[in-house]
């Protein structure tokens, strides 16, 4: 999130809003809402599945379609993909997708309710790339980390699409309902709006 949303969706808010004060830092999941309730933070971004709360809104930002990275020197087709296509032994996982019902749901699906046995669990998506360390390793990831990965390497990534898709990630935002900056809240959202325009493979929610 900070890397390829917020940092982003930051630089145009303090561009817009230069008289305010702004601190972004790494909170684990499970107390988001528990610092947004107690107003540690006054907005978390937030990717996947969430928990409904009575003193938490949830606001959906976007969602995005989620891709196969694999080596630039990869033998799968240069075409859209299929599970067949795919060989689960050198499956690079994200840690997470093990937390999501719906990835779970999409995996066995596709390769027939074997057990996820991932050649490599990577406890970040922004390091994942690191560990494609051969030809026929690949992973899924979301389309915005896709194309800033292969835009840096070139040489060394590709994306293939892949049907049926994986689950699209949906980023939301928590706040307190009780927030009483209204304007500055129009103007973070406004700044979430322009962000999501500018970028084709983001799908506002």
């Amino acid at each position: 999130a900070h890397q390829h949303v917020a940092s982003h969706i930051i630089c145009k808010l303090l561009a817009h809003r230069p008289d305010i004060h702004l601190q972004l830092c790494n909170v684990e999941r499970r107390e988001m809402a528990a610092a947004i309730e107690r107003f540690s933070f006054d907005v978390a971004f937030l990717f996947g599945e969430t928990t409904p709360n009575d003193a938490v809104k949830e606001i959906p930002l976007f969602k995005e379609d989620q891709y196969i990275l694999c080596p630039a020197n990869t033998p799968l087709p240069e075409r859209s993909l299929t599970p067949e296509d795919l060989d689960p032994k050198y499956f690079v996982a994200y840690a997470a997708y093990r937390r999501s019902a719906n990835f779970m749901d999409w995996y066995d699906r596709c390769f027939q309710d074997q057990p996820m046995t991932p050649m490599f669990e990577a406890s970040s998506l922004a390091s994942i790339h690191n560990y494609l360390n051969d030809p026929r390793c690949w992973t899924v990831v979301p389309a915005s980390i896709a194309i800033a990965d292969v835009a840096q390497r070139m040489d060394q990534l590709t994306y293939r699409q892949i049907a049926p898709a994986p689950p699209a990630r949906i980023c939301n935002i928590l706040i307190s309902r009780s927030y009483t900056e209204k304007s500055l809240l129009q103007a973070f959202l406004a700044c979430c709006d322009s962000f999501i325009q500018e970028r084709p493979y983001l799908h506002k929610i």
